[in-house]
């Protein structure tokens, strides 16, 4: 049996506890996303295209941990949806780079307000922790 650590974190341990977290979060944005037929995936795609500057396919696979491929999937979906668009990027005319369209930024507000109403009012930390709220 592995030694306790008590008073220490453990490595494992917060890979555990991160993995658990994210896993949580993303529950939640998936079901805040749902109602606009969006994926925790799309989400995060038009989260990242609505508030960083207009940003290159690759770098937001890279932000997020996905594969281009499923970034691709993404990208074309929230663009067929008109909730995001495409610029070349000046210095580099093959690239393109994305931002959100009024109505993807008007979707990202609506999915954070939801968030805000969901989550807002629990012990958010506690749930990351043990996936549940304070009794």
């Amino acid at each position: 049996m592995p030694e306790q650590r008590l008073g220490k974190t453990s490595i494992l341990q917060l890979a555990c506890d991160t993995s658990r977290s994210n896993r949580l979060l993303r529950d939640e944005v998936a079901q805040c996303g749902a109602a606009a037929g969006l994926s925790d995936s799309d989400i995060l795609v038009l989260y990242l295209c609505t508030y960083e500057k207009p940003v290159p396919q690759t770098s937001v696979g890279q932000m997020l941990g996905n594969s281009a491929a499923r970034i691709s999937m993404v990208v074309e979906k929230l663009r067929s949806l008109k909730l995001i668009e495409a610029t070349r990027d000046p210095a580099d005319r093959r690239k393109q780079l994305w931002h959100a369209t009024r109505a993807g930024s008007d979707c990202i507000e609506q999915v954070e307000a939801e968030l805000k109403k969901r989550m807002g009012t629990t012990d958010l930390p506690q749930i990351l922790r043990t996936g549940q709220e304070a009794a």
